[in-house]
């Protein structure tokens, strides 16, 4: 059901990522409005790719550093479905600006070696995980959690991709292997 609704809520923040235009036309002799999204720009990478265990500092004011990663096969009653396993991204989000900002998993982003872009998976009962969850980081603050990935079984390279403001056109990358 979290799935579902997670789903959901990324479908439709991702069709309001658009820009819409509005063109009259006109049908015989009645105008009438015909509506197209032009897609956003993705944003470009301010450096790196950086490596697991790379402290990196964001054009956004976040010192960021992905600690480890592991893979999972889930829980008792938790599993990713059959051919995919969870990839486990241990991350720790530093706020080094001057005030409160919002840090959300859904900044972070896994990409794979076609270009296909991974959202975070809910998960409450993977042993020894903590999920990252939205937070409000106060100035010099630090948040750590874990970012849970279903990604196919076997040995893979990904790119782990944040982003705080997609308007803003930047990124930073980490090469992560699973």
């Amino acid at each position: 059901m979290k799935k579902l609704l997670l789903l959901a809520l990324l479908a439709l923040a991702l069709v309001s990522c658009g820009e819409a235009t509005y063109t009259p036309t006109t049908t015989g002799s009645t105008p009438t409005a015909q509506a197209t999204i032009a897609p956003t720009q993705a944003p470009t990478p301010t450096g790196g790719p950086y490596k697991v265990g790379d402290t990196v500092g964001t054009a956004d004011g976040f010192d960021i550093t992905v600690n480890s990663v592991s893979t999972s096969q889930g829980a008792d009653y938790e599993t990713p479905p059959q051919g995919d396993q969870y990839l486990v991204l241990d991350v720790s989000v530093k706020n080094i600006s001057g005030q409160v900002q919002q840090v959300n998993p859904l900044d972070f982003t896994l990409i794979d070696s076609t270009g296909q872009h991974m959202t975070w998976t809910i998960v409450s009962g993977l042993p020894g995980v903590t999920s990252y969850d939205m937070t409000a980081l106060q100035p010099g603050a630090t948040d750590r959690g874990s970012l849970v990935y279903e990604v196919p079984l076997g040995k893979a390279s990904y790119q782990l991709s944040f982003a705080i403001n997609q308007f803003s056109g930047t990124q930073t990358l980490w090469n992560i292997h699973s």
